[in-house]
This record gives C-alpha cells, sequence and structure tokens, in this order.
C-alpha cells in the first residue's frame, strides 16, 4: 500500500479558549475524563502520563448500549503548547476490525483571532472505513470540548 493510499483523518475546529488552556485540556487526566469521548459518551481515564514515552489508558463508556471501548498508547511528542503527538491503539470491544492496530494521532493549537484552532491529524488507519468512523468520532469529541471547556476555567 502506498503512503498516499494510507487513509487519513483532518479535524480542524475553532475553540474559545486560549492554546494553552486548549492544550491542558489534552493532557490533565481529570479535564480529559470531561470530554475526551463521542457524544454521551463518557471518558474513564484509566492510566494518562502525557510525557514522551508516557502511557495512557481510556475507557470511553456508552452507557445506552453498555459498551465499552478502549484505547490505548504512549506519547510520542510533547510540546506544550503547541503539539502533541500520540499512538493510538483500541484494545478488545467492539472494535475487533482495528484492535491492535496502531494508529498515529497527532494534535496542533494554534492561536487564532477568537481562540485557539485545534488541528487533528489521525493517520495510518488499515482501510477508509475505519477512518470515516474516526472522522466522525473525532468531530463529536471536539464539539464536547468547545462545548466544556469555558467549565475547565472555573475549576
Amino acid at each position: 500500500m502506498s503512503a498516499q493510499s494510507i487513509p487519513t483523518v483532518k479535524v480542524q475546529r475553532l475553540i474559545d479558549a486560549t492554546p494553552e488552556e486548549v492544550f491542558s485540556a489534552w493532557i490533565e487526566a481529570d479535564l480529559v475524563a470531561r470530554w475526551f469521548a463521542p457524544g454521551a459518551m463518557r471518558a474513564v481515564v484509566v492510566a494518562y502520563e502525557a510525557r514522551p514515552g508516557g502511557q495512557y489508558r481510556v475507557e470511553m463508556h456508552d452507557d445506552a448500549e453498555g459498551k465499552v471501548h478502549t484505547v490505548t498508547g504512549r506519547f510520542v511528542e510533547v510540546q506544550s503548547p503547541r503539539r502533541l503527538v500520540m499512538t493510538w491503539v483500541w484494545v478488545g470491544g467492539e472494535n475487533r476490525e482495528i484492535k491492535n492496530h496502531e494508529t498515529l494521532l497527532t494534535v496542533e493549537f494554534a492561536a487564532r483571532r477568537g481562540g485557539t484552532e485545534v488541528t487533528l491529524l489521525h493517520e495510518r488507519f488499515s482501510d477508509q472505513a475505519s477512518a470515516d468512523r474516526h472522522a466522525h468520532g473525532w468531530t463529536a469529541v471536539l464539539e464536547n470540548l468547545a462545548q466544556r471547556i469555558g467549565s475547565f476555567k472555573a475549576v
């Protein structure tokens, strides 16, 4: 498979907060737990060591369907407040078709008028259908972050 044919996902979202605030929402486990799942799902942070080489494990609980989706990986790059790079591996559960397939997630934070532009690039998918599901999921996750980040400032 050539590099050009490997499916990727790119999602951008303007968040009404500073790059430092948005970056903190991505690296502080207690904040990650408040937004890091799509839609009405809830995130449970099992492990989250946001430093190069640090590991993470997050469960996304779909209480309506009684399912838990678990993702794990390691932080490759942590450049406050500009950039995060991390591996992404689904384990068990409903994601059998992509279970144990490592993808790469890069998130960049840029100051813009009106807040911070978050650019998320998720690479190395095994097929386009998986990339499409992730594009939908990431759009919803970033919407959760945009809606909830105001409450993080009050903490």
